[in-house]
């Protein structure tokens, strides 16, 4: 499963619990109140989990975590930087 469907589906059934439509790549959970800080600190737990990739405390801003998009550009641009390798 690609990145951004991963985090996608871990957004949708751990965060917002499926509730109400599923998210697109450019909706913005964070900034419209669906995932609160506890939330945040889950989706962080999780990407560095999943993905083997170390988040730190000053990437954690609204450029990078407003959207499924911009969460998995983020992850992308580490497994990038680890692997010299395009992790699309």
């Amino acid at each position: 499963m690609e990145v951004q469907a991963r985090i996608r589906a871990f957004v949708n059934d751990e965060l917002i619990h499926g509730g109400g439509e599923a998210l697109d790549s450019d909706d913005a959970p964070l900034l419209d109140g669906a995932i609160d800080s506890v939330g945040l600190l889950q989706l962080v737990s999780f990407l560095e989990e999943s993905f083997g990739v170390s988040i730190d405390d000053t990437e954690i801003v609204p450029q990078h975590f407003s959207t499924v998009r911009g969460i998995s550009d983020l992850v992308r641009k580490h497994l990038d930087d680890c692997s010299g390798v395009d992790a699309s």
